[in-house]
């Protein structure tokens, strides 16, 4: 609480620093030129909606991979965009109406044009004064200082630079005065562009959500307007003609490459009709297939052959060996079972059973017995001889199955190579084939977007002109101008506690300090209540026996700003109303010297007049005389500040009252005055707090305040 008690008193100090902040920021708010903030919102086009020419780059490397949100907010803030937009809005110059304090841009409602021919680089962003006296004459202030005066619609020169000044007819029409002063300014189209980005703020309203808020402020409503809308509308008009002049680009390009891929697929079919014509090929697979088939049944057959013809050569060698005594032979006849070598062997086999039976009757050499082996003879011989010609017929036939089996494996010699060179040549087929079909496609994706001259993006809210200002906000600026002021006058109570620290309190003396407080001083308006409080704190006094009668009390402060001549004086007049007879040593000189007016107080100077030059013994001499004289002896010390014989008097009191003042003395006097009465060994030591508790008005707080960084003159103080 008592860190905020400054804060508290000083209140009319932070309400003036509030008033004083709040009239600055009104006068402030008339003469700041306002902005006008217009906002307009495109919706972009979405890669999965409209003709196909939407998507007619997605596979194509060369082209971006879709429509990018920050991407396009870019090319909005681009310079190519911009440019454009300042082709449509800005003639190359601004023009401001001249105020008393300051001056108004002027846009659509201009009551004149300018326009200008030749080099006006000179003349570039350099105000140039122009005072239009009335609808036919007009003086323009070079920034040279020469003067020129022109006539409305006639060219004057300026250097190299030509201008005519005409009036806008719609502004008389509208009655707008014309006759005025006007500044203009050239602008460089990178200051513009400049200046442009720096007033733009193109943001997306989320980062899922394809679209785009435009916001531009200036300082006239319908440039804000103008150039949100012509931003919005450039950028659609340059998106349209830069999809036109890419799918027109796309569209040569794919015409050219199917003509060529074209060519490349015709020279493939070709390469691999010759190939097939050459090769005899019209299936390979199939082909193969067949000849495979062949080749496994000649094997099949040849396999058989061979098992017949290696069994009838064992046959022939055996019946060969065997020949001379065929009908003990025992053939295997597996091999050559056909009906005749059946029948025929029957026959042998019916002969040598007639044999054996004539043998019982007849003699080998009996006709009989002959002709029967003559017989079997000639079937012996015809069925060896028919063995052998088998043979010969199955080796024939083996051998030329070998021969066909051969030939039929020729079909493979360089198969593997055929197929290689034939899958080439269809796998480059192919690959022409997809790209040529890829890029017809293209093609026609490609004519379609150019016949669709139109954009899929869309003005949501189109900018209108702005009926308030956004900027200076009247509200904010006020109310940090009066926060700013309340910091204002705290800063400057805070700045005034920190280098000069009062003594607001009882407890700020007890806490610096073990002296103790032995009364305080309130505000006393006048003289009555002067007599009243000392007489109460007179009494008071005696009755703590702080002062007594016979005995020496000195008044001691830091400087004479504290009060204490003025405890000195209303004290003795106490005292002296009580019937004692006050002596007032006055040391400092604050009185003045001689008798007073009350009877009962005399003044006295501690010193000659010639010289202060008196030691210890001599003054005790005259204290113990005055106090022989006096009931009571008052001493009006030295400044403890710059003091001399202030200790002296400090030691020959016997109480001591140290004066401190709220509004004067700082914390520091409490520490210096009590390092002083622990050095000197004063007796009864005592502080008093003058102006206790005291809450002065505004302008006693100020002068108050002003008169601490300056010592007032000093006034002789009478009884």
């Amino acid at each position: 609480m008592n860190f905020i008690q400054p804060y508290l008193k000083a209140w009319p100090i932070i309400i003036a620093g509030a008033l004083t902040a709040y009239f600055f920021a009104n006068k402030y708010l008339k003469y700041a030129v306002p902005q006008y903030e217009s906002t307009a919102k495109i919706r972009l086009a979405d890669a999965n909606e409209g003709v196909p020419g939407n998507n007619l780059y997605k596979d194509m490397d060369v082209f971006a991979s879709g429509t990018k949100i920050m991407a396009e907010i870019e090319v909005m803030k681009s310079r190519v965009i911009l440019e454009k937009v300042l082709a449509k809005t800005s003639e190359g110059y601004v023009l401001y109406r001249k105020g008393k304090l300051k001056m108004t841009e002027l846009y659509m409602d201009s009551p004149i044009h300018i326009s200008f021919s030749g080099d006006v680089s000179a003349l570039t962003q350099l105000p140039i004064p122009i005072l239009v006296m009335d609808t036919t004459t007009y003086k323009v202030t070079l920034p040279s200082g020469e003067v020129i005066e022109g006539k409305i619609d006639q060219r004057i020169d300026l250097g190299k630079a030509r201008m005519i000044i005409s009036i806008n007819q719609s502004a008389i029409e509208k009655n707008v005065r014309i006759a005025d002063q006007y500044v203009l300014e050239i602008k460089n189209k990178e200051n513009v562009i400049a200046d442009l980005q720096s007033k733009l703020d193109i943001t997306s309203v989320d980062k899922d959500v394809p679209v785009v808020r435009i916001s531009f402020k200036s300082s006239n409503p319908a440039k804000a307007a103008a150039i949100v809308n012509t931003i919005a509308e450039t950028y659609i008009e340059d998106y349209i003609k830069v999809k036109y002049e890419a799918a027109d680009l796309t569209s040569d390009f794919l015409k050219t490459q199917i003509s060529d891929i074209s060519s490349r697929l015709s020279q493939s079919e070709n390469k691999i009709q010759s190939y097939r014509d050459k090769n005899n090929i019209i299936n390979v697979r199939q082909e193969t297939e067949t000849d495979l088939r062949k080749i496994s049944q000649l094997k099949i057959q040849q396999t058989n052959l061979k098992m017949n013809l290696e069994a009838i050569q064992d046959l022939n060698t055996y019946i060969t060996t065997g020949k001379n005594n065929f009908l003990d032979l025992a053939p295997n006849f597996e091999a050559f079972t056909d009906l005749l070598s059946t029948e025929m062997m029957k026959k042998i086999k019916e002969l040598q059973a007639t044999k054996k039976d004539l043998l019982l009757t007849y003699t080998p050499a009996d006709d009989r017995v002959k002709i029967v082996d003559r017989k079997i003879k000639d079937y012996t011989d015809y069925l060896v001889e028919s063995i052998q010609n088998t043979k010969n017929n199955l080796e024939t036939k083996y051998n030329h199955l070998n021969q066909d089996i051969e030939e039929a494996e020729k079909v493979f010699i360089g198969l593997p190579e055929r197929e290689k060179l034939l899958t080439i040549m269809n796998r480059e087929f192919d690959l022409y084939q997809s790209s040529y079909m890829f890029l017809n496609n293209k093609k026609i994706e490609a004519d379609i977007a150019k016949a669709a001259k139109n954009a899929f993006h869309r003005i949501l809210n189109p900018a209108v002109i702005a009926s308030k200002p956004v900027a200076p906000n009247h509200t904010i600026i006020k109310l940090v101008s009066i926060l700013l002021g309340i910091f204002g006058g705290i800063s400057l109570i805070a700045l005034k506690e920190l280098f000069y620290p009062g003594v607001k309190n009882i407890e700020s003396i007890e806490t610096k300090s073990a002296i103790p407080v032995g009364y305080t001083t309130a505000s006393l308006k006048n003289s009555k209540d002067h007599q009243d409080f000392f007489r109460k704190t007179a009494i008071s006094l005696q009755l703590k026996e702080i002062i007594l009668p016979g005995k020496v009390t000195a008044f001691s402060s830091m400087t004479s700003r504290e009060g204490r001549s003025f405890h000195v004086k209303n004290l003795a007049l106490s005292l002296a109303d009580q019937g004692n007879k006050v002596l007032i040593v006055d040391v400092n000189g604050d009185f003045i010297t001689g008798d007073t007016s009350n009877t009962s107080i005399y003044i006295a100077s501690a010193f000659n007049k010639d010289e202060k030059r008196m030691n210890t013994k001599e003054i005790g001499i005259m204290m113990d005389k005055w106090r022989q004289q006096y009931d009571h002896i008052l001493i009006n010390n030295e400044d403890l500040a710059n003091a001399t014989f202030a200790p002296l008097f400090l030691n020959i009191a016997h109480t001591n009252f140290f004066v401190l003042d709220s509004k004067v003395s700082s914390s520091e006097d409490i520490t210096k005055i009590s390092l002083l009465a622990d050095e000197y060994k004063v007796c009864k030591p005592h502080f008093v707090l003058n102006r206790f508790q005291y809450n002065p008005g505004i302008f006693k707080l100020v002068s108050g305040f002003i008169s601490s960084f300056s010592k007032a003159p000093k006034q002789a103080v009478t009884i």
